[in-house]
């Protein structure tokens, strides 16, 4: 059975007993040529599902799966062609590639990033983090500090948890299929999508393709990557939280992530002069 259509809590025994499971492995990256597979990285989460339908059993894509910490840091190695992760990376690092079409995003209620606050939220001091995903970190200090006005004045990395409350931090934040099905009593649980549509009346862009390879390579990603996205909507494929997480991307969301980077920008979370170039759909 396919790894994200397990149940939720074998996907989550899985993901902590090792947290960067490769599908395909190989001890190097072959040499690229006219015959070679894609060399792709997704998450292992399964919010991304609908992305990936089909796409493990394609010939020409060597499919590894990572956190998405992770797999920027394979991406900027080389070690991947292309990636499905944090948006934010788009914006730190210059000559990359995106598909402007194809993503993980939500227009409000997001339900697989959320903040657990013992504290209302102007008010919080204290930050753990599940960092996996440096887009999810990034929002939760934009959120914190410019639509809340809190002070941050420590912060810390924890393994992720569904056990919130047992942390001891203001806020702690849980991202992926930890998010969805953390338990918590704290009086304060801020969904950021939808803390993010209530601030700015605009989607949030949690993930893209983004790719460092040549333009054609990317063209015959991006229409493989089509056909998954077409298959798992003919199959009804489930992103695990009720049909919140968007998948197809438009200019609204691409407004809302373009907002994104300009408050991440201004508190130096990324740089404000970086753009990647955009890549669109198969014709």
């Amino acid at each position: 059975m396919p790894w994200l259509l397990l149940p939720i809590s074998q996907r989550i025994q899985d993901f902590s007993a090792n947290r960067s499971t490769t599908l395909i492995q190989q001890s190097t990256t072959p040499p690229l040529g006219p015959a070679s597979p894609l060399i792709l990285g997704t998450v292992p989460y399964q919010v991304g599902a609908p992305l990936l339908e089909g796409l493990d059993a394609h010939p020409g894509v060597e499919l590894r799966q990572q956190v998405p910490t992770q797999l920027i840091r394979s991406l900027r190695a080389g070690e991947l062609e292309g990636a499905l992760v944090s948006s934010i990376e788009a914006f730190r690092r210059p000559g990359l590639l995106a598909l402007n079409h194809l993503g993980i995003a939500c227009d409000g209620e997001v339900a697989s990033v959320r903040l657990f606050c013992r504290k209302a939220p102007q008010d919080v001091k204290s930050l753990a983090l599940d960092d996996s995903s440096a887009t999810s970190v990034a929002l939760t200090r934009v959120l914190l500090k410019k639509r809340y006005g809190a002070r941050i004045m420590e912060e810390s990395r924890i393994p992720p948890t569904l056990q919130p409350d047992s942390i001891d931090a203001d806020a702690v934040l849980m991202i992926g299929d930890f998010g969805v099905a953390a338990q918590s009593n704290r009086p304060f649980i801020l969904d950021l999508g939808e803390e993010w549509a209530r601030w700015k009346n605009l989607p949030f862009v949690f993930a893209l393709w983004l790719f460092r390879c040549p333009e054609p390579r990317v063209r015959e990603a991006s229409e493989i990557l089509m056909d998954c996205r077409m298959k798992a909507k003919q199959r009804a494929t489930s992103d695990g939280t009720g049909g919140r997480i968007c998948h197809d991307l438009d200019p609204r969301f691409l407004a809302g992530l373009e907002e994104f980077h300009n408050e991440a920008a201004s508190l130096g979370l990324c740089e404000a002069s970086i753009q990647p170039v955009w890549v669109g759909p198969p014709r």
